[in-house]
């Protein structure tokens, strides 16, 4: 290529997909200082998806402001869900930074629905499967099911020593012995 037709082509490099750069333009346009919000930590509010990046989505709510639901905060493990522009969804305050602004989950406002959903279906005695998630010198977490973890304590366990680190994600039998409501916590032993 000629040096004269390297000075006409445009630099490129780090560029943005024009969809992605329209995007982020109307953004600046309409964004709310950074500085301070209307919205407490804690809050739960509903919104638009406006923006689906690699690291997360970014969410317009009610009042003009946009706050960033990074990727692990979108759903528990184990889950797979796909958010679209425009798609309204339902997202808990988790922290404000000024300069920096909101810092947005999905996943955690469904953690009460997803907890009384298996426990709706799994009441005290009964069996379920579910996987190793980490060992610890008081007993095994276990995920029933994502989302939804239970604590196999050391008592009923023959010899914890046994779980090591090799043992994470193994699939394990229990059995529910008892279910603590509003703490969200389960107690297993083995089955």
């Amino acid at each position: 290529m000629s040096p004269s037709m390297e000075k006409a082509l445009p630099d490129t490099k780090g560029a943005q997909p024009l969809g992605q750069a329209l995007f982020a333009q109307a953004c600046a346009r309409q964004r709310p200082s950074r500085e301070s919000t209307e919205y407490r930590v804690g809050q739960e509010v509903k919104g638009r998806v406006c923006g689906v990046m690699h690291y997360g989505l970014f969410v317009r709510l009610p009042n003009g402001e946009s706050g960033l639901v990074f990727q692990q905060e979108v759903c528990w493990p184990g889950e797979d869900f796909a958010y679209g522009l425009g798609e309204e969804v339902k997202v808990l305050v988790k922290a404000f930074k000024p300069g920096r602004g909101l810092a947005l989950s999905i996943r955690a406002t469904r953690t009460t629905e997803v907890f009384q959903a298996f426990i709706d279906s799994h009441p005290v005695g009964s069996v379920a499967r579910g996987y190793i998630k980490s060992v610890v010198d008081y007993g095994l977490f276990v995920m029933l099911t994502p989302g939804v973890y239970g604590l196999l304590h050391v008592s009923s366990l023959p010899n914890i020593y046994v779980y090591g680190k090799a043992s994470i994600g193994q699939p394990i039998k229990v059995q529910v012995v008892n279910i603590e409501r509003a703490n969200r916590r389960i107690s297993l032993e083995l089955a």
